[in-house]
């Protein structure tokens, strides 16, 4: 055991792991870092061979970071605070509703078409997702508020999704 600030931490086999895991993908990455100085030639850093395998090592390397530290940081935060125990239940719920959205969404897509669709899985899933984790009840106007956010970034985000497939990829949706 640890002492930080005169409170005791301990991390558990999960996050044991996972700062097993980053370190040794820290070390890959450095490794993919370093090959790749040697990949670099007469010209600039942009044009040669090197510019792809450093962005991949770099992106390793960062990632690798947030994956070492944060279970250590869960720790310390867990020493602060008694943890919090979701109900089974509430878990249930979540399982269960996010699974019948899944089976759903294929099933409708072509009978309503791909737009229609994905609009109603995306808000149907952000309204569920949100009323199922909060715990106290909002008022009105903060729930027509949330209600027309996720009805905006529902419509935006499969009316993106359409644009992209089938005007720049030439991808047809149902």
């Amino acid at each position: 055991m640890k002492r930080v600030e005169g409170q005791e931490y301990q991390m558990d086999k999960k996050q044991k792991r996972e700062v097993g895991v980053g370190t040794v993908f820290l070390a890959f990455g450095v490794y993919i870092f370093y090959e790749a100085l040697t990949l670099r030639g007469k010209e600039s850093l942009a044009h040669s061979g090197a510019f792809f395998p450093l962005i991949i090592g770099s992106i390793i390397i960062l990632l690798s970071i947030v994956l070492t530290i944060k279970p250590i940081g869960q720790a310390l935060s867990r020493a602060k605070k008694a943890p919090v125990v979701e109900e089974p239940t509430q878990s249930l719920w979540k399982v269960g509703i996010g699974l019948i959205i899944l089976i759903a969404y294929p099933i409708l897509v072509p009978h309503t078409g791909f737009l229609l669709t994905t609009f109603s899985f995306l808000a149907v899933l952000m309204y569920f997702m949100k009323r199922l984790r909060r715990e106290e009840k909002l008022r009105l106007s903060a729930q027509v508020k949330e209600i027309v956010l996720i009805l905006f970034i529902s419509f935006v985000v499969a009316f993106f999704v359409k644009i992209l497939f089938e005007d720049l990829f030439r991808i047809p949706l149902p």
